[in-house]
């Protein structure tokens, strides 16, 4: 992984695990996750620019989403149907059950929700950021990627012109419909 400083252009390698995929930061901390393919995540610290930590995920880590409050990262792993939460800090993990493939992530980092576009399945699921699994599913054609909105009025409202919702959706792409999904998991919809 390459660490720029983008004022000077300036920067260092960091050797992390094989297949290096997906990272997330967490700027707060200082910290990046990055999701190595063969079935780890790296800890990498960007002000000492070394690896602090090397974790287990499961097998296939691909896509990976920070929550920058709780210092966790959410890694999708392709093969093994899971997600793991990974602690930042302390190198702690926990598991999430999904659908077939999952390949992409995102992180709610108001209420620590995580939705994960699992491309087998065709849906991407949510899920409370804990371990377990996923509490709600949504039908999506091939989805590629999802990411968190903060913003509520982005996520529609109800028949009176309302907005609803507080904590703000997830927006999904959709590969096979050639479209994107705005999801609220609020309202469910």
């Amino acid at each position: 992984v390459a660490l720029v400083n983008m004022a000077t252009g300036t920067g260092n390698n960091v050797v992390v695990g094989s297949n290096p995929i997906g990272v997330a930061v967490l700027p707060r901390l200082h910290l990046a996750v990055v999701a190595n393919n063969a079935g780890t995540a790296s800890i990498v610290d960007e002000l000492q620019q070394t690896v602090t930590q090397t974790v287990a995920t499961g097998s296939g880590s691909i896509g990976a989403a920070a929550d920058d409050a709780t210092g966790e990262v959410a890694i999708a792993n392709s093969v093994a149907n899971t997600v793991t939460i990974v602690n930042a800090v302390n190198g702690g993990t926990s598991s999430i059950s999904t659908g077939q493939r999952p390949i992409a992530v995102g992180f709610n980092y108001v209420n620590h929700q995580v939705a994960v576009a699992a491309s087998g399945s065709n849906s991407v699921g949510i899920s409370d950021g804990g371990a377990g699994s996923q509490n709600q599913t949504f039908g999506i054609n091939g989805p590629t990627s999802v990411i968190y909105d903060p913003v509520p009025t982005d996520c529609g409202s109800n028949s009176n012109g309302t907005t609803t919702n507080t904590t703000g959706c997830f927006i999904a792409s959709s590969s096979l419909g050639n479209s994107v999904s705005v999801i609220d998991p609020v309202s469910s919809i």
